[in-house]
Order: C-alpha cells, then structure tokens, then sequence
C-alpha cells in the first residue's frame, strides 16, 4: 500500500496507520531493520516484528536496531509489535532464550510491560496458543496509556488477535501507581558476588542426601532453593520494574 498514512518498513511485515488526529499531529517518522516509527505529538509509536526463525546474533541485532531508535526518540515512546518471545512478564509461563534478550533490551531502554493478563494474543487451530505479541512503553508514556486488552471476540482473519488501547492527550492525571518486578538485568550481573551469596546462604537449606521423604519435604525444599536463587539474583543484578497503571488512542496493526 502506497499511502501517505501507511508507514511500513522495508519488508513489509509491520506498518503504522495513521487516523484521525494523528494525521494531523504528526511530525517524524522513519524505519529501521524490521521495525517503522512515526512521531504523533509528544508520543513515538514503534511497530516491529521479529521473526521466530532469526538466529540469536540476527535477533541481536535487530533488537539494537530498535533500542538505538528508543534511545534517540524524544517524549514518550510506545512500542508496539510481534517478537515471538516467552516471558512472565507479558503472561507466559516460562521465559525462554528470546524472552530474556527482549527483557535486556526493555531493561536497558527502562521500558515497561502494558500486557495485562495472560489472554493469548495469538491462537491458531492445531498449534495452540501463545503471547507473542507485546506493548511496551517508556514512563514518560506508561501514565497516559489505559484500556489495553486484546480483543479476541473480533475476527480480522488472521492468527493475531487485535490489541487495543487508549492514550491520553496532554498531562497524565492518574493517580500514583504501584511497581512489580520485571526481572533482573543480566547483563550487569556480578558473577563473583552471585557465587558469594549462593555459598553463604545455601547453608540454610537442610540436605537430604536420600531425597525428599514426603510431599511436604519436597515442597519447603523447592521454596527454599526458589528463595535462595531469587536472594542471589537480587544480590548480584539491578532490577528493572513494572508499573501498573489504569488504563490509553492510538491504533496501529503488526502485519
């Protein structure tokens, strides 16, 4: 589509439409590796797609190409897309490898999880469901979104389901909100100070050479161990952190 308010990357595989008043409020756009970005007022919308079959130095490196354009952008920044990745954080039940490398570049970028729940985003008969598909936004941006919720009951013909969400204009006047973990950042971890504390406190966890003899045994070794590794991590990694928030207008569709 060749439309003056159809902005697409490269490969055509994530685009940003514009309407209504964003039309008219726009002021910067452009696209980079795998990913598009237009300026509306004082909020930068990122669309982008990272493909399920890049090799982790491609997924790196698509992954610095959107962090450079976070970095660089002024305002607020909502970013929005598919990066086929599992994390707890917007839902899944495990984090994977993918999942780690996006929560890095969100640590980095101090980049919050709008997702709320663990409604799939993405459903497909035969293959089951999944949350591939994630909005984030920096602070200066994360008071003004609300409403965000994925809209399953609306067919649109594709495995995705529509997200929604709403973004104020002008000054935020929600009230304050509260902050849940979203992980540690890994890549400003202190190996010998990790070491240090699992050595120390691993005293505390009673041994049982020949395994736990009972349901309940297993139960308070598992808690403990869970204890320890969650101790070790906040000893030796800064954490980033997630507002919750109520609820934000602004529509954009990942191809």
């Amino acid at each position: 589509m060749n439309h003056k308010y159809w902005l697409s990357d490269d490969t055509g595989c994530c685009a940003i439409w514009l309407r209504g008043r964003a039309q008219t409020s726009l002021t910067q756009k452009g696209k980079g590796n795998c990913h598009v970005w237009a300026k509306c007022g004082e909020i930068t919308y990122i669309s982008c797609y990272l493909s399920p079959n890049d090799s982790s130095q491609e997924l790196a490196t698509k992954l610095a190409n959107i962090e450079s354009t976070v970095r660089t952008a002024t305002g607020g920044v909502i970013l929005g897309g598919d990066f086929n990745a599992r994390a707890l954080e917007w839902g899944m039940p495990t984090t994977n490898p993918r999942g780690r490398m996006v929560l890095e570049m969100a640590t980095r970028c101090k980049l919050v999880v709008q997702n709320r729940g663990n409604k799939p985003t993405y459903e497909r008969a035969g293959w089951g469901a999944s949350i591939p598909d994630i909005t984030f936004s920096t602070e200066a941006a994360s008071g003004k979104i609300g409403d965000w919720r994925v809209m399953d009951d609306q067919y649109n013909g594709s495995d995705h389901h529509y997200i929604a969400f709403r973004v104020l204009e002008g000054t935020s006047q929600r009230p304050p909100y509260r902050r849940r973990p979203l992980g540690w950042n890994v890549s400003k971890m202190d190996e010998d100070r990790f070491e240090e504390y699992l050595r120390i406190e691993s005293a505390s966890i009673p041994a049982w050479h020949g395994g736990a003899t009972s349901p309940h045994e297993a139960e308070i070794l598992v808690k403990k161990v869970t204890s320890l590794l969650r101790g070790a991590c906040d000893a030796s990694m800064p954490q980033a952190l997630e507002r919750e928030k109520a609820s934000v207008l602004v529509e954009s569709r990942n191809s």
